[in-house]
């Protein structure tokens, strides 16, 4: 009898093990997929001579600005409103497009723009709807283009998959700017035209 009870303790152990296994590796939300439809804010740090290196006052963080004489040198910011479409893939690969709006403050120059993005990306889901996203494509260079494979974004997605939020921390886009992020993403297509 106590060898039959051993078993059992042993059957029921190993399943509750298999399914904290599993809530980990996210299968709750496996074959998730989906088209979104996303706004975001941003803000940067533009710093034309870099940062100064990591040391005993300085962070990471704080991270700041190297200064130097106008106008080479002067930092300036950045406030960015984003619009855009993300595909989720079930096999855990997506890709974004969309548009920046951005406003750059003086004492840099003062203006405002806009630019296209694209970038291609991977991701994972925990059972609780946790996600870590990160891009793999493109690789820019690093002293004039955004390395967006920089890039990760944590947040969570709700358990009827029809939103999620995003949020990146003091990004590198290159030595020269830093970003931080929020972005929520509305389902619009459960559907993805290349599945």
């Amino acid at each position: 009898m106590k060898k039959i009870i051993l078993v059992l303790m042993v059957s029921v152990l190993s399943m509750l093990m298999f399914s904290v296994v599993v809530s980990a590796d996210g299968k709750c939300f496996k074959n998730f997929h989906g088209v979104y439809e996303m706004a975001g804010k941003a803000n940067a740090i533009i710093s034309p001579c870099g940062f100064k290196p990591p040391g005993p006052d300085v962070g990471p963080p704080p991270y700041v600005a190297v200064t130097g004489p106008e106008p080479e040198c002067q930092p300036y910011g950045a406030a960015d409103t984003a619009t855009g479409t993300w595909i989720f893939r079930s096999d855990g690969s997506g890709e974004a497009t969309g548009k920046n709006y951005s406003f750059d403050f003086p004492p840099g120059p003062g203006r405002a723009r806009n630019n296209d993005f694209w970038f291609q990306f991977d991701y994972t889901i925990t059972c609780d709807g946790m996600i870590d996203l990160w891009v793999t494509e493109p690789n820019g260079d690093p002293n004039t283009e955004p390395d967006l494979t920089m890039l990760e974004m944590e947040g969570r997605i709700s358990q009827d998959r029809k939103s999620m939020t995003l949020i990146n921390y003091y990004t590198f886009f290159s030595p020269k700017v830093i970003n931080n992020g929020s972005r929520v993403l509305i389902r619009v297509k459960d559907k993805i035209d290349d599945d």
